[in-house]
């Protein structure tokens, strides 16, 4: 059942970044959480990403910021994104973060912001970020403080938690739909994070951590991921084939490259195809041989740009949520996807996998808005040999709100 929110107009939005979200994504790191990987971010040797995903988020507000009034972070938490996007100002909590900024930071921001009595707080970062937020929320809830409904940007490696929006630009959307009065209420999402040490291994365990309440707009709000191993083993056996099929008519005429995007179902495939490829890792063949094994961003665009043949990249839907490029693939760089373009692309999914997503439509969330604006529209998704149907890559949700 849903709750009532009590703010439409006027709202006053408590804003978090967690700066170092996502900066495992491109190198193939599978996490942001540990501190040598913080660290190198912080001296520069991996890039900061989640800055650049709360501007797209303020930008895509436009005009409707003037019905805001924010409540930030001083410096990369909050405050430096919203001085270059704002053209009004913002308030400041009485908190200096680390540098570089850990979790206990997120923790005494959210708490700090709740005693602002913010109306909502919107969050860039990961499945961690979230963590941290219930974590704090929970703890106000039960000693009957104050807490808020909760908003995710995602900026993270692989999110499996329900409290994000699909893209920074249907967050703001959701923004836009609380200030027009579209969204009057919340309901509860679950809050999911993976053992990152164990995700680095190839297993994935993602525990349940609690829920948060979100703005109820389920349009543009990602479902948590579904898991487990695709069971439809002679359905992904069909599209084996059909790769197999195609894989050699252009090898009858052309050199090969084969990117494998992480996944359960690519590594069906590639297991079919006679390759030893990884579960979560990005890995490219030529020839049926083993070329790069789980490589970073940047090392596969360097090879796709000394390579002169066809490459082609083979993906599948995130489960329940129909995202095919920005959740645990970051290593396919917008470089890397401008420079391929759109028909590279070979999309993977049983047809039971399709029917289960919470749109009917495929995401992009780049990290770059005109390659994503760019992608839009039909999409062929392999379903099976000589089988495949015409599916919406959309950057939005294609459901209508109800009213």
């Amino acid at each position: 059942m849903a709750d009532e929110l009590s703010v439409a107009t006027g709202l006053r939005v408590g804003f978090i970044i967690n700066p170092f979200a996502g900066v495992g994504g491109p190198a193939g790191l599978k996490g942001s959480d540990d501190d040598d990987t913080r660290n190198a971010a912080w001296l520069g040797e991996l890039d900061l990403r989640a800055g650049t995903r709360a501007s797209q988020f303020l930008s895509a507000l436009g005009a409707s910021t003037e019905s805001l009034s924010f409540v930030t972070v001083p410096g990369s938490m909050g405050a430096d994104t919203l001085g270059r996007v704002l053209t009004s100002g913002y308030d400041l909590i009485p908190f200096e973060p680390a540098i570089p900024s850990s979790a206990e930071d997120t923790k005494s921001a959210c708490k700090m912001l709740l005693d602002e009595n913010v109306d909502v707080i919107v969050f860039v970062g990961g499945d961690g970020t979230a963590r941290d937020i219930c974590a704090v929320i929970s703890s106000q809830t039960s000693l009957g403080s104050r807490w808020a409904p909760v908003l995710g940007v995602p900026s993270g490696v692989k999110m499996h938690s329900g409290v994000f929006a699909i893209t920074p630009d249907a967050a703001a959307a959701v923004i836009k739909d609380i200030i027009d009065g579209r969204i009057v209420s919340f309901s509860s999402r679950e809050v999911r994070d993976i053992d990152e040490v164990a995700f680095a291994k190839g297993q994935v365990k993602s525990t349940y951590f609690g829920e948060l309440h979100v703005p109820e707009a389920l349009y543009y709000i990602q479902s948590v991921k579904h898991s487990g191993v695709e069971q439809e083993v002679l359905v992904l056996a069909d599209i084996a084939a059909e790769i197999a099929e195609r894989v050699e008519d252009i090898e009858d005429d052309d050199e090969l490259m084969l990117i494998f995007a992480p996944g359960s179902t690519t590594q069906f495939i590639q297991h079919e195809l006679g390759c030893d490829g990884t579960l979560l890792g990005v890995d490219v063949y030529q020839k049926g041989e083993l070329i790069a094994r789980d490589v970073n961003a940047n090392t596969l665009y360097s090879l796709v740009q000394a390579f002169s043949g066809v490459v082609r990249i083979i993906l599948t839907p995130i489960g329940g949520q129909g995202h095919i490029i920005g959740r645990g693939n970051q290593q396919l760089s917008p470089q890397l996807l401008k420079h391929l373009g759109r028909e590279a692309l070979w999309v993977v999914a049983c047809k039971a996998k399709l029917s289960e997503l919470q749109a009917p439509s495929l995401i992009v969330d780049s990290g770059d808005s005109e390659l994503d604006q760019l992608w839009q529209g039909l999409v062929p998704v392999i379903t099976g040999y000589h089988d495949q149907v015409l599916f919406a890559i959309n950057t939005m949700p294609v459901l209508e709100p109800s009213v």
